[in-house]
């Protein structure tokens, strides 16, 4: 009897856990509307955390010019909105803040969401005069073409979803290679965040050598099909995920190649040092006087890794930081909507600026005289960028470019050329849930003179990637470099 009752309590409980479960983790509705009373509540918010917090909020707007643009924004919060429109309606505001490490992004759950659940637009496209290509077909209609351009999705034309996307996040200065690389390699997600995921995507297509326009219907898919379509028909491509660090000698041993995809690489993490300790021995134990150094779309990572790969290519002592400043030195109004660890300004010293807005870091191992390492590489530098190359790897770039120790090809890169943020938490807005990047910090770079319009490094030799390049598998600017090294005429380029 008393053995019933309980088995009976059980499976209650059991089954009142598991609805609570199920509640608790309902996934959030992309489509789900705010009132203006909430939208205004969290436009008010995010204006007092840049206020506060961001270092370097008021380096392109002052606080009248900041006050008409919030104020823009808010008169278009009149009506119950989506998430969607509601990104679409911040975008340009955070544009105006001209930092690449200010965006929209996930909160965690929506994050959660369009990884597990969310049905992908499931292609890679690459981006050649406002038009998209195919890069990588991921759909289950494999007889879409490499190489073909996609004219419109769900209805809207491709330069207008490029349109639409393009200035949905902020670059240093006033870059733009850095934003369209983002179009292109953040695609998928962009237009999760701002035009809306959907369960099958319309598009037309016009495959390589046809002028006929095709309409298809294919099916959205989950991150972990789009993964596995992606293993399955591009294994080399999948294969060179693996290996952010790479470096290969020319046949004649003329020259080397050295890859690197990104510089997250902490102090206790030894791989990163162990590959350039090896690689430095192989070239001068081959007698390798020309170094091709890709960073192309290196969008960062430890700005200490960027250092130490600078130590190795130096003959000479070198500084990397001036100085480094932030807004507050305490925790900010709203800072509980952030992700701001409780200790964050605990290890640091601060000094008021006089006379202006935040503080002055006073010690950081990366401030004073940096030493080469030992060994090093002292033969020739060609460091390859683009707008991907951005936060710690256009610091290092910086440095590389201030003491004349390379040749830049490529494309203008994608961050600051005297001055970077970082330090960056993730703000989530309480009622909307929209969330956003915000920088903490400012690094002033240990450059000798910012000349560059845009403010952001600008090549030696500008060398874009086409069209026909792309359709014939061709790398432009490893070819032009080639030429050059081997002082080839470069008629043509």
């Amino acid at each position: 009897m008393h053995f019933y009752k309980s088995q009976s309590l059980y499976i209650i409980l059991t089954l009142c856990l598991l609805a609570y479960n199920a509640r608790s983790q309902a996934w959030p509705d992309p489509y789900q509307k705010y009132s203006p009373e909430q939208l205004k509540s969290d436009l008010h918010i995010l204006k007092t955390v840049l206020e506060q917090a961001h270092p370097s909020f008021y380096d392109y707007q002052n606080q009248e010019q900041w006050n008409r643009i919030f104020e823009t924004a808010e008169n278009k919060l009149d009506h119950d909105l989506t998430a969607i429109e509601f990104r679409n309606i911040l975008a340009p505001l955070i544009y105006q803040t001209h930092c690449d490490h200010t965006y929209i992004d996930f909160d965690s759950a929506s994050y959660t969401f369009h990884q597990k659940k969310e049905l992908q637009f499931p292609f890679r496209i690459k981006v050649f005069h406002n038009h998209i290509y195919v890069s990588k077909n991921l759909s289950r209609d494999s007889s879409i073409a490499f190489g073909s351009e996609i004219l419109s999705i769900n209805n809207m034309p491709a330069r207008k979803v490029l349109k639409r996307l393009l200035y949905t996040e902020s670059a240093d200065g006033y870059n733009i290679t850095k934003l369209q690389w983002a179009v292109q390699m953040e695609f998928h997600d962009k237009y999760s965040l701002f035009i809306g995921p959907t369960s099958t995507y319309t598009i037309q297509i016009r495959q390589p050598g046809n002028m006929k326009i095709e309409t298809r219907m294919v099916q959205g898919l989950s991150h972990d099909s789009i993964f596995r379509f992606y293993r399955i028909r591009y294994p080399a491509a999948w294969a060179e995920r693996s290996k952010p660090l790479q470096l290969k000698l020319s046949s004649d041993k003329l020259y080397a190649t050295m890859k690197i995809t990104h510089l997250r690489f902490r102090n206790e993490d030894s791989s990163f040092y162990r590959f350039l300790d090896s690689s430095i021995k192989v070239l001068n134990n081959n007698g390798i006087r020309k170094l091709i150094l890709d960073m192309r779309d290196n969008n960062g990572g430890e700005a200490v890794a960027g250092k130490e790969l600078y130590a190795r290519l130096s003959d000479y002592p070198f500084s990397y930081f001036d100085s480094m400043t932030e807004a507050t030195n305490k925790r900010f109004q709203y800072a509980d909507y952030t992700d701001l660890d409780t200790g964050y300004y605990t290890p640091w010293q601060y000094a008021a600026i006089p006379g202006q807005r935040g503080f002055s870091v006073l010690k950081h191992p990366l401030f004073g005289i940096q030493n080469p390492h030992a060994p090093n590489y002292s033969g020739e530098l060609y460091v390859l960028v683009n707008g991907g190359s951005m936060s710690a790897t256009t610091i290092f770039c910086d440095i590389v470019h201030t003491n004349r120790r390379a040749v830049f090809i490529g494309e203008e890169c994608g961050g600051g050329y005297s001055a970077c943020n970082g330090n960056a938490v993730s703000l989530t807005l309480p009622a909307s849930k929209v969330a956003l990047s915000i920088p903490l910090r400012k690094f002033y770079i240990s450059v000798k003179n910012n000349r560059f319009k845009t403010k952001c490094l600008a090549p030696d030799y500008e060398v874009k990637q086409g069209y026909t390049d792309f359709i014939n598998g061709n790398d432009r600017v490893m070819d032009f470099t080639l030429k050059l090294i081997k002082r080839v005429d470069l008629i043509g380029f």
